[in-house]
């Protein structure tokens, strides 16, 4: 594992998380060094945005794809049912003016942060890239300078729109 060591402050994101995952603004922002998030996703830059997977930086990464990958893995009836339950009510098409459970909703705690719309790329913005910023935003806030200069900051963002669920993983970093 590489050793983490961290040369600096956070970048603080002055854009909030919703305007900045629209996809300009989100361009201009990965084609800036100071602003980047290595997600591999890039602009016309000389910028890399390419990094080494994520489970170099945190083993709970590796045990989290090791968790729910394998064959080990059996849902209980419960958990079938519950996932039929939610995919019913996630698959539906929403019309103009109706609601889900679970219009778009922002979650953030210090190791986890959830974007859910009622569809993929509703509102301009992506649940996955405003997830990043979302955690970077709550990293870079006061109350966790010290803390992000001791740790990489480990953090699972759930992204997703209609039925759709995307799980990534964030680090500080900056050096790999």
């Amino acid at each position: 594992m590489p050793q983490y060591r961290f040369h600096g402050d956070p970048v603080r994101y002055w854009t909030k998380p919703s305007q900045g995952s629209k996809s300009t603004e989100y361009a201009n922002a990965q084609g800036k060094r100071k602003k980047v998030i290595y997600d591999g996703r890039w602009a016309k830059s000389d910028v890399s945005t390419v990094a080494p997977p994520i489970q170099f930086f945190y083993p709970i990464f590796e045990t989290f794809i090791h968790d729910v990958s394998g064959p080990h893995m059996k849902p209980t009836r419960d958990d079938i049912i519950d996932t039929q339950k939610f995919m019913h009510v996630a698959s539906r098409i929403p019309d103009e003016g109706s609601r889900r459970s679970f219009n778009n909703k922002t979650v953030t705690y210090r190791t986890l942060d959830l974007e859910l719309k009622r569809e993929l790329g509703e509102g301009g913005s992506d649940a996955s890239t405003q997830g990043e910023l979302a955690m970077r935003r709550v990293w870079t806030d006061k109350v966790s300078a010290n803390l992000v200069k001791k740790c990489c900051c480990p953090t699972l963002i759930l992204a997703g729109g209609g039925p759709w669920l995307t799980v990534l993983g964030g680090v500080f970093t900056d050096k790999f």
